[in-house]
């Protein structure tokens, strides 16, 4: 079904929409946009609450009906409301019966009025939800209970409303209504424009707005939430010792298991106290049995042994090979000397010196050969090279052969294998004896120790062997030791030491082992003993925890997207040109001047198009009155625009309006209830008149009159032809505390007044009650025959003429002193006290003394 404006499209998105963005949705529909900061904040808190998300969208609550939701009935018609009681000061079983055409319905303020409208507002369920509060001036509290009969497709039907039941009754869904709270519906000012925003499209920024507040509201709660938070956790982290805990402490987000951990590790009791202390002596116990120490010590005797094995085997190792190979050096070297000498003979100069084989002279003849490299290259061989004096040729021969012996193969190979000797020399000199020290002498026997200085001894006399030989080049006999026995007793103690170190470390690991789990149970207590002392901020910071999360989750689905995209859709099917064209032929009627057009505008959540009224500045073209004319033009349009006979209710629609517009607004109000039935509350008296005007001379294109005021208001009861039914009635107030009394216009007359005096005063009824009523009939008794060709309709003065200029324009001035006197007495005998005072009641034979009197004279 077509959508006639923007409420029908919310209230459809409701439906799918998340439940805060429905709840922000009937609260603005509910109030029209408009709302104090009070009770905005009161949404904001009720959207808070921990049940939001589970609760399904109430559509038919007593704010938001979900009978305002269903399908609009178009052949529908009121046909009588009737207050039964509870209703503001109403009297009770009032019934006000309407015309299928037009029903008029005045009052004065006081009158009743408002609390009819309002009756009629919550059953048709209108967007402006209207309190009904009891009547203050009576001690009695009864429930409200309201009656409404009415037609749909030819069938009638009664319902009954009381103030526990929701709004609205579905049937009369599409009736629509307009009060003064639709102007801002329609006008917002700019400097130079005015926004029309029809349909209710209005309610769309609004509704964006308020989801952004809502929004940053629940961002404030969030941000409070983690600052409540932080602090606790800052606190129980300095005396926390579980990392555990605080790891829990530091997550974003519990889970239900994590949750659960958090609070088992809060609750303690008197037995972990004394479990601590358990304990703690228990650790101390195993910290002084200290085997530290002597796994220390055992693993330096080990070493030790280790050492002593290794310098053994290390020694062996060393002399092995040199022992082996001293009886083969040695020969090598003699067979190398042998080899040098035979050469060595060879030079005839050199074998003519004396000792010329020796070693001695090897080594002169070999310094004085690396004297002369150090000398300059210029150096003369023809001349000594120490005196520096001549050489003779012997002397030359001399050095000649001097220079090539040194030059020998078997001279170098000699020396080349010497120096080989002496490294190993040189490396022997190099072993140091072994010294056994204490830690050995701890864990070596007797037998063990003597063992190894005779090894040791032998060693030493070794070393001293091979370095001799070697230097003589002469091999004398001396065997290298046996330490194999040795080396296995050390082998089998190092194993028997190795085994004690290792029974020692496991024990020492199981003692660590067993301290650090009675050190986790200590920690374990402990962090409970203290989270029991914070029990209550942990429950606290737990709860936070909780609500963080259901916060962020709510703000999460709080966008505006889905808004902005339904105003776009609803601007684009209902603003059409169509409805421009509707809203400038109302406007016309207004302010010729005036032109409206279509204007784009880019806001978010809010319609890319609205109707304009520009190209003036609107403060000084446009009164308030001509502003609010505005308003009523384009509902009147939107009317047009949907094409449906639902009826309309109008209350107090010409507020400011000035009589030009009045009587032009009259007129079409009552072309529209030719189609539809038309419903208005007013205590504007002109408006009153120009409506029952023309309700008595409009006419049609044929020159027909379109509607008669009807004389007989019962159900059926007119017969007439000439037109629709009008009917008009007017609301009195009795006294303080009793109003809304119907009366239909025919009987508002100075006899309908006295028949009804008569009937109070034999039902027993106050003096007051009475006395109001008589005060009405000699206001129409004044009407009536004083002022008989001065009607009241066209007098325009209401009863608000003094007695004195009564004597100067009417007739029967006879009678004035006596009414006068009458009046007077009705007024508490003239004096300034209420009527109600029960200082100086009137007696039931004065009040039938001025029945007889009116009843006479009329």
């Amino acid at each position: 079904m077509k959508k006639r404006n923007a409420i029908e499209y919310l209230r459809e998105h409701t439906s799918y929409t998340e439940v805060l963005i429905a709840e922000i949705i009937k609260f603005i529909i509910s109030n029209n946009g408009k709302y104090s900061t009070q009770k905005k904040e009161q949404l904001f808190e009720s959207l808070l609450q921990p049940n939001i998300n589970d609760t399904p969208f109430l559509i038919n609550s007593k704010n938001f009906s979900e009978e305002n939701t269903r399908e609009v009935n178009e052949n529908i018609a009121i046909n009588s409301i009737k207050h039964v009681q509870g209703v503001n000061a109403l009297q009770p079983n009032q019934k006000i019966d309407f015309s299928n055409s037009l029903t008029i319905i005045y009052g004065l303020n006081g009158s009743g009025k408002s609390g009819y409208f309002r009756i009629l507002n919550e059953l048709v369920g209108a967007s402006i939800q209207k309190d009904i509060v009891p009547n203050i001036h009576s001690e009695e509290k009864s429930g409200f209970k309201v009656e409404v009969d009415f037609h749909q497709n030819g069938h009638n039907k009664l319902a009954t409303r009381n103030e526990n039941d929701s709004r609205g009754i579905k049937e009369l869904a599409g009736v629509q209504v307009f009060d003064s709270h639709y102007f801002p519906k329609y006008l917002k000012e700019r400097e130079s424009e005015i926004d029309l925003e029809p349909f209710g499209l209005h309610l769309f920024e609004h509704i964006t707005e308020l989801i952004n507040e809502s929004k940053q509201w629940i961002g404030n709660k969030i941000e409070g939430y983690k600052n409540q938070n932080m602090v606790t956790i800052d606190k129980l982290q300095l005396n926390l010792k579980s990392e555990a805990t605080k790891n829990l402490l530091r997550l974003t987000v519990l889970s239900k298991e994590q949750e659960k951990t958090l609070m088992k590790s809060c609750f303690s009791s008197k037995e972990d106290e004394a479990r601590v202390l358990k304990f703690k002596k228990q650790i101390s116990d195993l910290k002084e049995k200290n085997s530290e120490d002597t796994i220390k010590l055992k693993n330096q005797k080990l070493n030790a042994l280790k050492k002593l094995k290794d310098w053994l085997e290390g020694e062996f190792k060393f002399y092995s090979p040199i022992s082996s190979a001293l009886e083969q050096t040695i020969n090598q070297y003699a067979g190398l000397q042998e080899t040098r000498n035979a050469r060595l003979k060879e030079f005839e100069a050199i074998t003519k010196l004396p000792n010329y084989q020796s070693d001695e002279w090897y080594q002169f003849i070999k310094s004085g050969s690396e004297y002369r490299k150090s000398l300059s290259t210029d150096h003369n061989n023809q001349y000594c090279l120490y005196c520096k004096q001549p050489l003779q040729e012997e002397a030359l021969k001399l050095v000649s052969n001097y220079a090539e012996f040194l030059k020998d193969e078997s001279e170098s190979n000699l020396k080349k294998f010497n120096g080989s000797i002496n490294t190993t020399i040189e490396a022997i000199k190099d072993r140091r004896d072994y010294e056994i020290d204490e830690l050995l002498n701890d864990i070596l026997s007797t037998e063990t120790k003597n063992r190894l200085q005779v090894i040791i001894s032998k060693y030493s006399e070794l070393q001293k062997y091979l370095s001799s030989s070697l230097e003589s080049k002469k091999l004398n006999q001396l065997h290298i030791p046996d330490i194999s026995s040795v080396t296995d007793t050390l082998t089998s103690t190092q194993k028997i030491r190795e085994s004690e170190v290792l029974n020692l470390s496991k024990s020492s690991t199981n003692k660590q082992n067993r301290i650090k789990k009675l050190n986790g149970f200590v920690e374990k207590l402990e962090n409970r003993l203290f989270l029991h002392s914070q029990k209550n901020e942990i429950l606290q910071f737990i709860q936070n925890k909780k609500e963080l999360n259901r916060l962020q989750k709510l703000s999460d689905k709080l966008n505006t997207r889905g808004i902005s995209q339904l105003s776009k859709k609803a601007h684009e099917q209902l603003l059409t040109s169509t409805m421009s064209q509707a809203f400038n032929e109302q406007i016309q009627a207004i302010k010729p001047s005036l032109k409206v057009e279509f204007k784009s505008r880019n806001e978010t959540g809010t319609n890319l198009t609205k109707l304009q009224i520009v190209g003036y500045d609107v403060k000084s073209i446009l009164s308030e009155g001509e502003q609010k004319s505005v308003g009523l033009a384009l509902f009147l349009a939107e009317l047009k625009c949907q094409n449906t006979t639902s009826p309309v209710i109008f209350d107090d629609p010409v507020t400011s309006l000035d009589h030009e517009i009045i009587d032009s607004f009259a007129k079409q109000l009552l072309n529209i209830s030719v189609y539809r039935q038309v419903i208005i509350f007013t205590h504007n008296k002109l408006f009153l008149d120009s409506l029952a005007y023309w309700s008595g001379n409009n006419k049609d294109a044929s020159n027909t009159r379109t509607h008669h005021v009807c004389k007989n208001y019962e159900p059926s009861g007119c017969n007439s032809t000439k037109g629709k039914h009008v009917r008009i009635y007017e609301l009195k107030t009795l006294n303080v505390g009793k109003s809304g009394a119907v009366f239909p216009a025919k009987l508002l007359s100075c006899n309908y007044f006295l028949q009804r005096s008569k009937k109070q005063i034999s039902e027993g009824a106050s003096y007051s009650e009475v006395s109001s009523l008589l005060k009405n009939a000699i206001e129409h008794f004044v009407d009536e025959n004083i002022l008989v060709t001065k009607p009241l309709k066209d007098r325009n003065k209401g009863v608000n003429i003094p007695w004195e200029k009564l004597q100067k324009i009417g007739e029967k001035k006879d009678l004035l002193p006596q009414i006068k006197l009458y009046w007077d007495t009705l007024s508490s005998r003239g004096s300034h006290i209420s009527s109600q005072s029960s200082e100086n009641p009137i007696s039931y034979t004065e009040l039938n003394n001025i029945i007889d009197f009116l009843s006479q004279n009329q």
